[in-house]
């Protein structure tokens, strides 16, 4: 009871923001690299942290980058040949529902919040989702980075997201993994928490919610 006596009170919030990755869809970088040494033969976490060191990941998830670019790059990178199919295949492969979170999403959306989603993502990754989780059809609105133009913890993305939400920052309310995120909604005037266990935090709010 204690833990949760330290939690903002999420029912006084009329907008909830839901990070993604490690929020409400788990994303396991470990499955990529996996597959991929295994199509190559040989070990690539190296290659792949280059991959990102270049900021060719950041890129993509601004929207600078097309999925057909990041793809021969990333092959290139990799040094590896495989079709673009199964290349998004095992990228997708990497992401899936964090069922305790959308859980409490769904008791949000029938307890009347509105729920909205601000995510550093990319286009095959959002679209992805968008077909294949059922829960992201419950969301009233999608601030993408790749549709934004600009990552979190950027504040533009922020006010991207308010501006979609047509919300005040202290009606609204953010969950996400990463401290610097939290720290930039905090700077906006939205109230927000770490979640650093996704199933321990919606078992919390769950409680919080119910009680």
């Amino acid at each position: 009871m204690a833990r949760l006596s330290r939690l903002p009170d999420i029912k006084r919030f009329a907008v909830i923001f839901f990070d993604v990755g490690n929020v409400l869809v788990k994303f396991d970088i470990q499955l990529i690299i996996d597959s991929f040494e295994r199509l190559a033969g040989r070990p690539l976490k190296a290659r792949l942290t280059w991959l990102w060191m270049q900021h060719i990941g950041d890129a993509f998830e601004e929207g600078r980058l097309s999925a057909q670019d990041f793809y021969g790059k990333a092959c290139k990178a990799l040094a590896i040949e495989i079709t673009q199919a199964r290349f998004w295949g095992i990228m997708n492969s990497s992401l899936s529902p964090i069922y305790e979170m959308v859980e409490l999403a769904s008791e949000l959306k029938r307890r009347g919040h509105r729920l909205h989603v601000i995510s550093n993502s990319n286009v095959v990754h959002g679209d992805f989702m968008l077909a294949n989780y059922p829960f992201m059809a419950s969301m009233d609105g999608f601030t993408w980075s790749y549709e934004a133009g600009v990552r979190k913890p950027k504040k533009r993305i922020y006010e991207i997201a308010l501006a979609s939400a047509k919300a005040a920052p202290g009606e609204c309310f953010f969950i996400d993994d990463r401290p610097e995120n939290v720290t930039a909604a905090h700077s906006c005037g939205i109230t927000a928490v770490l979640c650093k266990d996704p199933k321990a935090l919606a078992a919390d709010y769950l409680k919080q919610l119910v009680g």
